[in-house]
């Protein structure tokens, strides 16, 4: 981290640090931003770490309704969404900052549940799980798409994944 630091810092790139990615990195005078609030003012989030990190950024993008790419580096042990090794990080910043690189945009999925009559709302890039509790062995499941009922089925869960997510089920 303390070389990428000290490359956006030579390229007079303005960066925020998560107090995460700022607690890894030696004391120095630097913006640290919560994640939740990261989106408002961004023009790319630069992600170092595993697909989960991805994930959780790609969450707290979309929950603060912002459009926002993303610069995946993989810094974890499996990365089927972060296709930016550590070698590639500064090629991949230099083709960023000089408009050079290409972006796929990806979807995501918003998920209401409701049970018991209490409501949730979930987002998410990948998939969205819905299981049954450790003591049931079937749930009922009402699924719809928007205001249009697609199926009612009994099951030991559900998986509904987007694009992104069923690519990744299927490098797994």
């Amino acid at each position: 981290l303390v070389g990428v630091e000290q490359w956006l810092r030579d390229h007079a790139v303005e960066a925020v640090w998560s107090e995460e990615a700022s607690a890894l990195l030696p004391p120095a005078s630097r913006t640290v931003v919560d994640p939740a609030r990261m989106p408002a003012d961004l023009d790319l989030v630069l992600v170092l770490g595993g697909d989960g990190t991805l994930l959780a950024m790609a969450k707290a993008i979309a929950e603060a309704g912002s459009d926002i790419p993303l610069l995946a580096v993989n810094f974890g042990s499996l990365g089927f969404l972060t296709e930016i090794t550590r070698p590639e990080i500064y090629t991949s910043l230099e083709a960023v900052l000089n408009g050079r690189a290409s972006h796929d945009e990806r979807m995501m999925l918003r998920a209401v549940a409701t049970r018991a009559g209490v409501t949730s709302t979930h987002l998410a890039l990948n998939d969205i799980v819905f299981t049954r509790t450790a003591l049931s062995r079937m749930i009922d499941l009402a699924v719809w798409v928007g205001d249009q009922f697609v199926m009612s089925v009994r099951a030991d869960g559900l998986i509904v994944a987007s694009p992104t997510g069923s690519t990744a089920y299927n490098l797994a």
